[in-house]
């Protein structure tokens, strides 16, 4: 069955006495109630269109399943760092929780509030659709974060610190078509990211009729490493690890979750000496391409930069995210800022 919801439901707007979210009028990042949250300014020309469905490409006689993208976008989500011998599985933060934090996901935007510092830096991963511990579905995903030190009294930068992967509304950017493991052998499977601000100001919404312009095309770079694809086996070995034995905060975890597993690097972004190795370190960290439109995806094809020519969807048959990166207006100033932000916007 095909179900459908209008993805702008899970956007906070009329309960707090302000419009709906519009390609042309956003709220600040930071900020989740009150009639003066900050408004960013409008990013792209032709900005990207709101998706109300999230795609599933299957395995079997059923090529392609829908996901309403209300529910995808609400679904409890985990990291699962393994950049020490013990991986760990940190949860991010979300309106669930009850700590004051908003929902942090998106499909089509990734804010940045001005001056935000340090600058975060991102990392290509990968996703995993989790049902009850057993995966379901995998997909292009980012680690994404920025770390600030607790002070301490004589002004020095403590031993303690916190990483922030939420911090505000469209913070964490999630795929739009996601891959049945079954459908391709995960072992063929390698991840590639391109970025492009040529990309941003083209025709590429729904109604440009399936590819972008050449001269936007022409302009994609690749970002994070990954030129040639990025091997996703160890964050496959992790994930797999993982679910064997379950840390207690997803073994309570009902029905569907969000894993994010960051990629160790390739020979030649670094190389990895075994399977404790830090992964993600070397050039698999990037800052964030402000003002760009950033597209990943994971396939077996083996020139993935063809792909930039078609529209994101099932017909390019790759699990896909595609996402515009813009600032926008600081909740730092407003007194509507949640107190769960206020460390990171309002530091003492």
């Amino acid at each position: 069955m095909l179900l459908s919801i209008n993805a702008q439901a899970w956007v906070p707007s009329a309960a707090h006495g302000r419009e709906k979210h519009t390609s042309q009028s956003t709220v600040a990042a930071a900020v989740d109630s009150g009639p003066d949250a900050g408004v960013a300014a409008a990013f792209p020309e032709f900005p990207l269109p709101e998706p109300t469905l999230v795609t599933l490409l299957m395995a079997g006689q059923l090529p392609v399943q829908n996901l309403p993208a209300g529910y995808f976008l609400g679904l409890p989500h985990f990291v699962l760092s393994t950049d020490t011998a013990q991986p760990a599985l940190t949860p991010v933060p979300s309106s669930p929780d009850g700590l004051g934090f908003v929902n942090p996901h998106s499909l089509h935007e990734w804010w940045v509030p001005e001056g935000l510092a340090p600058a975060p830096v991102a990392r290509l991963s990968l996703g995993a659709l989790i049902k009850d511990g057993v995966l379901r579905a995998v997909f292009p995903a980012l680690d994404s974060f920025t770390v600030t030190a607790a002070a301490t009294g004589d002004n020095k930068a403590s031993e303690t610190s916190t990483t922030w992967r939420n911090w505000g509304l469209n913070s964490v950017p999630l795929a739009q078509v996601l891959l049945d493991p079954e459908l391709i052998p995960l072992a063929e499977l390698k991840l590639s990211a391109f970025a492009s601000l040529g990309a941003s100001k083209s025709s590429s919404d729904s109604s440009s009729g399936g590819t972008v312009s050449d001269e936007a095309s022409s302009e994609w770079h690749a970002v994070g490493g990954s030129d040639d694809g990025l091997d996703i086996e160890p964050a496959v070995t992790a994930l797999v690890r993982m679910l064997a034995d379950p840390p207690s905060n997803l073994a309570t975890t009902r029905g569907f979750s969000l894993i994010t597993i960051p990629l160790c690097p390739t020979a030649k972004s670094g190389g990895i000496n075994d399977e404790t190795a830090a992964c993600g370190s070397g050039n698999s960290f990037f800052p964030l391409p402000l003002g760009e439109r950033l597209r990943l995806y994971l396939t077996d094809y083996p020139v993935p930069s063809a792909l930039l020519d078609l529209q994101v969807g099932a017909a390019a048959g790759a699990g896909a995210l595609e996402v515009d990166v813009s600032v926008v207006a600081s909740g730092a100033d407003s007194e509507y800022l949640p107190d769960a932000y206020k460390p990171l916007f309002q530091p003492k």
